[in-house]
């Protein structure tokens, strides 16, 4: 399996949402001038990180079914290839966004124990989100794109709600129940398990050019 070209892929939209939550957030913390800078750049980076990465898991998995996906096949990569590919796609997405989790929440928060209340939710997010972009990606071609806008639209106000409450909610002490994250993490592993289920008969059957 061409493993590079998958990796590569993915670390693409690493630069991506690292390098636009930089941007943002600087501009951002340049505007409020009623905070300190840095202290406003952290604490906005770690928000506008979690829900860009999040966000990008929907929208690049969706594409992905367009581009990625359909240039390795149409290099010789057989259909196996391309399901264990999408696959590591993913995990370099998710490596890299959890290093970064790490270190954003760990300057955000007094608290390193929080962390681990974090994290879960944040991978549940991803997995349910990326499960989601997955699926849409197979019926992309099959539905309009005023339907599709709508989802996508409601999909990222569902995103903005969740990660914003949990951040600001761990950057303010709340306490979360030890339950929560993994009502967050179970479905989001759940949804995903589901909709590969129908991503690998959409790969298997994938029109080859």
């Amino acid at each position: 399996m061409r493993r590079l070209y998958w990796v590569k892929e993915g670390l693409k939209v690493v630069g991506i949402i690292f390098g636009a939550t930089a941007l943002y957030s600087l501009f951002m913390a340049l505007l409020n001038t009623d905070e300190d800078p840095l202290q406003s750049f952290i604490q906005q980076g770690t928000t506008y990180f979690a829900i860009m990465g999040v966000l990008m898991s929907l929208l690049n998995n969706m594409s992905a079914h367009q581009t990625i996906i359909p240039i390795s096949l149409s290099f010789g990569g057989t259909r196996k290839e391309a399901l264990w590919g999408i696959q590591l796609y993913r995990l370099t997405v998710l490596i890299f966004l959890l290093i970064g989790a790490f270190v954003m929440f760990g300057l955000m928060l007094s608290d390193i124990s929080i962390l681990f209340t974090a994290i879960p939710i944040m991978i549940g997010a991803y997995l349910f989100f990326a499960g989601l972009g997955g699926l849409l990606g197979t019926f992309v071609s099959r539905i309009s794109k005023g339907v599709l806008g709508v989802i996508v639209g409601f999909a990222t106000l569902v995103i903005m709600f969740i990660l914003i409450f949990a951040i600001l909610g761990l950057d303010i002490g709340l306490e979360i129940s030890d339950y929560i994250p993994w009502l967050i993490f179970i479905p989001g592993a759940a949804v995903y398990g589901i909709c590969s289920i129908f991503e690998v008969r959409s790969i298997k059957r994938h029109y080859v050019r």
